[in-house]
């Protein structure tokens, strides 16, 4: 599934009881965790925008799970039915035709 993300600036709060989201980056693969659910993705591609980036998305099967990274993060996250929000970010969240 090919997806494309929407990351736009923004001054959201957040309560510490929120739900956290890991997540572990090598800049060309993406594990992400939110409680019990786990998703990898293939980085195809990233572009800047006026208003932060969109980035286009590959999920990877598990046991393609990316064992280097470059950076890892933990951050309080606000799930919805079209993305997410973590500090300083609202997500859009679209699928593409493979």
């Amino acid at each position: 599934m090919l997806v494309q993300r929407i990351w736009t600036r923004s001054e959201n709060k957040f309560k510490a009881d929120e739900n956290k989201m890991q997540v572990w980056d090598s800049g060309s693969t993406r594990y992400e965790r939110v409680s019990d659910t786990e998703v990898f993705w293939k980085v195809i591609e990233r572009s800047l925008t006026d208003s932060g980036f969109t980035e286009t998305l590959s999920e990877l099967p598990a046991h393609l799970t990316p064992t280097d990274f470059t950076w890892k993060e933990e951050s309080p996250v606000r799930i919805f039915k079209t993305g997410f929000e973590i500090p300083g970010w609202k997500v859009e969240m679209k699928p593409l035709k493979s």
